[in-house]
């Protein structure tokens, strides 16, 4: 998938920008900045990329993305959705290397300096929809001037006590992308959009004229995951959106996202979140 260069706008006289908003679908690209990204998902559930990881992310999914790190978060709305809860709801705060570092090079915020040097792989951060971290996000959101620029220094200063995990494979090194990516950001869009089809490697391959082998190759070296561990991650996070976000049954949900077989989407499913899809839906809703 070719990530996009994007241009982030930040006022004059601020540090941050921020956006708080409802939607129904997220349909930014794979995209890139030199700007850091806290993103708080307050409510709905989909797949997130960020740089080699494809994971399922829910209400309460919060990232902080470091600088350049390609990313997207993908919401389908489905024909299944509910009807009383049709939109997902977002924080995303982007601010500057440059905005923070001189508070970071301070011996009492030595816990935000090294949060900040672990984001150049991204950081999850397990924490809850409407907890503490997301009251503190959304009330920073509605600031402005020095008032926010206080409240931000305190979140930044929450996350770095709170446990966090590196999110992006050790050494990976990116580099904006080649002409020839621009087939794998076809192969990932027509991935995205056949999600319920059988999608056999020969198939997707020819999207881009490829045989079997070469694509594979292709792929692998491009997007740092195999091509069918990469399709089940996507299957599985449009699995979560069903359990979580429609009335589908298991089974539903099972082929709604692709997933042929039964047995095997419980199997998979299992092995990802270390429970059934019942149990997960149990908790998640």
């Amino acid at each position: 998938m070719k990530p996009q260069f994007e241009s982030v706008t930040i006022a004059e006289n601020a540090s941050l920008s921020t956006l708080h908003t409802l939607s129904k679908s997220f349909e930014h690209p794979f995209h890139y900045h030199p700007e850091l990204e806290l993103t708080l998902i307050k409510r709905g559930s989909g797949t997130r990329i960020i740089a080699d990881q494809v994971t399922p992310f829910y209400s309460g999914d919060l990232c902080l993305i470091g600088a350049n790190l390609p990313h997207i978060y993908r919401r389908e709305s489905l024909p299944q959705m509910k009807h009383q809860e049709p939109y997902a709801e977002f924080i995303v705060i982007k601010f500057r290397a440059s905005a923070i570092q001189a508070i970071a090079s301070l011996p009492e915020f030595s816990e935000i300096a090294r949060m900040l040097q672990r984001a150049k792989r991204g950081l999850y951060f397990q924490t809850q929809p409407n907890g503490g971290i997301a009251t503190a996000m959304e009330n920073c959101a509605a600031m402005q001037g020095a008032e926010q620029w206080l409240a931000w220094i305190q979140l930044m200063h929450q996350l770095a006590r709170i446990e966090s995990e590196e999110i992006a494979s050790p050494g990976l090194q990116f580099q904006p992308a080649a002409k020839a990516q621009a087939s794998v950001d076809k192969v990932c869009q027509y991935i995205f959009e056949n999600l319920e089809e059988p999608l056999k490697l020969e198939t997707v391959a020819a999207q881009v004229h490829m045989s079997e082998s070469a694509f594979s190759r292709f792929f692998q070296r491009h997007m740092h995951l195999s091509f069918s561990q990469f399709l089940i991650q996507v299957r599985l996070g449009r699995a979560c959106q069903l359990l979580m976000e429609t009335d589908a049954g298991i089974a539903e949900a099972c082929y709604h996202s692709g997933f042929g077989n039964l047995s095997n989407f419980n199997r998979r499913f299992k092995e990802h979140f270390k429970m059934s899809p019942r149990e997960w839906r149990h908790q998640h809703q």
